[in-house]
């Protein structure tokens, strides 16, 4: 692992949210000066590929990117544009698609939403 992909994956371990490759890039950049914005995208897609992190793309907006491997889903508040990671339990959703034939392999549910402190500002 080069020191410009150790920097990257410590900003995204060490952040407790979803970050953008550009909030990706201004954090590392603290750490590493020189670092350009094209070895951040860069180091994001082997990292992806090697499965140590993973993209989340959002439909309108910056794809997000994710420590957290294990299977979970995502609310995105529509207000701020927050993501949640969230829990959704589909066993009956997911049999209902094989009944159908097929063999689901993976998915990514996202759920929009307007986040507690959204709607705490407008109570």
């Amino acid at each position: 692992m080069t020191k410009q992909q150790a920097a990257i994956l410590r900003v995204i371990r060490e952040t407790p949210f979803h970050m953008t490759a550009d909030e990706i890039f201004l954090a590392a950049k603290a750490e590493m000066p020189k670092l350009g914005i094209a070895t951040v995208y860069r180091n994001l897609s082997s990292l992806c590929a090697e499965g140590i992190i993973r993209k989340i793309e959002i439909p309108g907006g910056p794809d997000r990117y994710d420590r957290n491997m294990h299977p979970h889903d995502h609310m995105v508040c529509t207000t701020c544009g927050e993501m949640l990671d969230c829990s959704v339990e589909l066993e009956d959703f997911l049999s209902r698609i094989e009944a159908g034939g097929a063999k689901v392999t993976g998915y990514h549910l996202q759920v929009s939403c307007i986040c507690s402190k959204c709607l705490a500002k407008d109570a």
